[in-house]
């Protein structure tokens, strides 16, 4: 009831706005759509039940399980529009193969007052979305372009007779590729959604991307007044094959004082607890499955959890590199050995620096300039990736070094298995 309450004055601003402006109000409380392309020329078409189901197909089969590479990348942008020669590479290189790309960012676009509340700006998503594509594609190339395989490929397909499913979760008009692209692209963006400054996106390799399916999306704010999207998560529930898989985008409430950080305890779990997906297997769409109900989450974002120390301890133990002794004070790390939030929750050895906050263009931390006028903010590990379920391994996790924001972004990535009927129900599957 108290959520119904607060957002009263949202709906009352964007009812004005439309009579005002003129204008179409992205409303990110309203079911999304999930959208198949069906040919060059077609328009989208409501996603109800995947054409090419495993479950439907191989009940009472036997099953086996494979191995697959997920990156999962977190990234707070700061609001800036990426510039078109802004090379992702070095970001995405995962020293082999991936098979699944988890993209997320905060702040595309500047949490200002006419993003938050009335119309949320496309573009700069849009941007990131072709550098990314861009770099993926590069790196899933041979240095002859030819495409490469992997020893753990889930499943050969016949380029030519392979259907992609294009899933868009933005309500507008469906991402599509063109014929060219289609046969070289390496990877397919298979789900993406914005919430103002939260954005998502899943990358599939194309040999497996048909393999993906009951696709379905959940947009949860806890900003202003509670149930804004300035501060909040999108989550992505999807099935490749028989594992379920849950990807959170997260953006919590900033702060230095004990206040902000009991707000971003409030703030996940009003995530976890109000992340709910519409089962897409089902007539009745009204069944709801939880974020507990999947085999594998993933939970990334900017956390904003900071550091229980003095600003000037914290920079000392920054200068040393003893992030031993840095990472006891982290405010995350507390909670979970609390066994509150987050516990059953995990995360790799952090190795590295923190990752907020620096100047813009410079390797220094915000602060350490006397002439810098921006707040002082001491150095903390914002941005993190945390996972929990069954069958999966982590194989890294690292930060990259781009000077674009004021924060740097993380990559973690997995050795994740997966239920799949065996290659030969496959192909007797794939011939009917």
């Amino acid at each position: 009831m108290m959520e119904l309450w607060c957002c009263i004055p949202l709906l009352w601003l964007r009812a004005l706005m439309r009579d005002w402006f003129n204008v179409k109000i992205v409303d990110y409380f309203n079911s999304d759509e999930l959208y198949m392309e069906k040919d060059e020329d077609s328009e989208g078409e409501l996603l109800s039940q995947p054409s090419n189901d495993p479950q439907k197909d191989c009940q009472g089969e036997e099953f086996t399980t494979k191995h697959l590479r997920i990156a999962v990348c977190s990234w707070n942008v700061a609001g800036r529009t990426p510039p078109t020669n802004l090379n992702l590479t070095d970001l995405l290189d995962c020293d082999g193969l991936v098979d699944i790309y988890i993209m997320g960012f905060q702040e595309v676009v500047p949490l200002n007052v006419w993003n938050v509340c009335f119309l949320e700006d496309s573009e700069p998503a849009n941007q990131w979305q072709i550098l990314i594509e861009d770099a993926m594609n590069r790196l899933g190339c041979g240095s002859d372009g030819s495409m490469m395989e992997s020893n753990n490929l889930i499943l050969p397909s016949d380029e030519e007779s392979l259907t992609v499913p294009l899933i868009s979760l933005d309500g507008n008009v469906p991402y599509k590729l063109s014929g060219h692209s289609r046969k070289q692209a390496s990877y397919v963006r298979v789900a993406s959604k914005q919430m103002v400054g939260i954005h998502i996106s899943i990358w599939v390799r194309r040999t497996i991307c048909k393999f993906v399916h009951s696709l379905s999306v959940s947009c949860v704010g806890v900003g202003l007044m509670g149930c804004l999207g300035n501060k909040g998560s999108i989550a992505v529930s999807m099935k490749l094959h028989q594992t379920s898989f849950c990807f959170i985008c997260s953006h919590l409430t900033s702060g230095i004082e004990k206040e902000h950080e009991e707000r971003r305890n409030s703030d996940a779990a009003e995530i976890l607890k109000r992340t709910y997906f519409p089962l897409c297997n089902t007539a009745a769409r009204s069944n709801l499955e939880s974020v507990w109900g999947h085999d594998q989450i993933f939970w990334l974002g900017d956390f904003n959890y900071r550091l229980d120390l003095k600003d000037n301890e914290i920079r000392y133990l920054v200068a040393e590199k003893n992030w031993t002794c840095l990472f006891e004070k982290d405010q995350l790390r507390k909670h979970s050995m609390k066994g509150y939030i987050f516990e059953g929750w995990h995360e790799g050895i952090i190795d590295f620096p923190p990752t907020y906050k620096y100047e813009f263009g410079s390797n220094q931390y915000a602060g350490e300039n006397l002439g810098y006028k921006d707040k002082q903010r001491p150095p903390a590990w914002c941005d993190r990736v945390l996972w929990r379920g069954r069958g999966m391994k982590l194989l890294s996790y690292r930060r990259a070094e781009y000077t674009f924001s004021d924060h740097r972004p993380v990559i973690a990535i997995f050795s994740s298995e997966v239920l799949m009927p065996s290659s030969d129900q496959i192909s007797r599957a794939n011939k009917t």
